[in-house]
């Protein structure tokens, strides 16, 4: 059975109506659409329960042995998987933040052996 709901254009919505309704679920009541979305935006809460250990990142090594720690975690059910997501986002923030570190620290180096070869001669 079709949504019962008339648009402003004056044709009937399309939509197939909700179980014992006469419309469908954007036009049914507002009371269970606001329900039925709280519920929705629960379901997407993250499961972590615990707060997890504090880990000294320095090196991409670092981010190796993590990486690795979170995916058996996850595997074993220990981690929720959007944990793991924003871990492995993180992560690669991290390792680019690292990269863009040692070009510096090169350029550095090169720009000061650059420097003394030109005051020695």
């Amino acid at each position: 059975m079709k949504c019962k709901f008339i648009k402003q254009n004056g044709q009937q919505c399309e939509a197939k109506a909700m179980k014992n309704s006469n419309y469908c679920f954007f036009h049914s009541d507002k009371k269970q659409r606001k329900l039925a979305s709280q519920k929705g935006g629960q379901n997407r809460i993250s499961k972590q329960k615990e707060p997890l250990e504090v880990v000294e990142l320095e090196k991409a090594e670092d981010i190796k042995k993590l990486l690795a720690k979170v995916i058996n975690e996850v595997r074993s059910g220990q981690t929720d998987v959007k944990v793991a997501h924003c871990i492995a986002t993180l992560s690669n923030y991290f390792l680019k933040a690292v990269e863009v570190s040692d070009i510096q620290n090169r350029v550095e180096k090169v720009e000061r052996v650059i420097l003394e070869k030109k005051t020695i001669y």
